[in-house]
């Protein structure tokens, strides 16, 4: 966990910034956006939060989603700008709030706090680079695939299965793939049970084939309200390579 490994690199006195009572937030509470003038820095001790932001015509653009022992709101503490996301909470948590100027002057004044935020964003960039280029580069089918395999590798892969316990409702899932939620039950449908044995997902419809729709489902995962079963994590793999790799 990041907070931890965070804390390990201050001072004594530096630390007293930290013995403070977690924040209480509940379910779809805003944080943190454009439009609250604040820079304090949050860290997460309860909970899980997504980043997003919104179009001028009030479009989400997903960014990513945060939980226990990361952190968010240290660019505005940084530099002193306007927020460049909204920040809201999925469910009930507990954040420790750090005034943005004492989370500046540890940056300024602990070399060894600023390389761990360096090496922080370096990682954050790698994953946003690469799902910018998932959201050009793959088709619908395949981006829901990648992001399946994601999720999975979140959850914790062991003997080659994966128990999701808390998978987004498939109409979240198709807002932060650019796609719709028809899409996606098509294709978590397509990576399901076989058509005899298939149980409806958390909100998947029961709906008609279509011309051109896959028939044989590959029955590698199976979904039961909100947790999701992936039976053979390898196999999601080599599908994406084969969706993938120019033959």
């Amino acid at each position: 966990m990041i907070l931890p490994d965070f804390i390990s690199r201050l001072t004594p006195d530096q630390r007293k910034l930290w013995e403070t009572p977690p924040v209480a937030v509940v379910e779809k509470q805003v944080v943190v956006s454009p439009d609250m003038p604040s820079t304090d820095v949050f860290f997460v001790v309860k909970g899980e939060f997504e980043v997003s932001t919104y179009s001028e015509r009030g479009k989400i653009v997903f960014y990513r989603v945060i939980g226990p022992g990361d952190l968010f709101g240290e660019l505005a503490a940084i530099d002193g700008g306007l927020r460049s996301a909204t920040v809201t909470s999925l469910g009930e948590g507990l954040l420790i709030r750090i005034g943005g100027a004492d989370f500046k002057n540890l940056v300024e004044t602990s070399p060894d706090v600023a390389m761990w935020l360096v090496r922080r964003h370096t990682a954050l960039i790698r994953t946003l680079t690469e799902r910018l280029y998932q959201q050009i580069a793959y088709d619908v089918a395949t981006r829901i695939l990648a992001e399946l395999i994601r999720l999975a590798e979140v959850a914790g892969v062991t003997d080659n299965r994966a128990h999701i316990l808390r998978f987004p409702p498939h109409h979240v899932l198709a807002t932060r793939l650019g796609t719709t939620r028809e899409a996606v039950t098509r294709e978590l449908n397509y990576l399901g049970p076989k058509e005899q044995d298939a149980a409806p997902g958390n909100d998947a419809d029961n709906e008609k084939p279509k011309k051109g729709d896959k028939k044989e489902n590959l029955n590698l995962i199976e979904q039961t309200g909100r947790e999701l079963i992936v039976y053979d994590f390898a196999a999601l793999r080599r599908l994406l390579r084969e969706r993938t790799t120019i033959p």
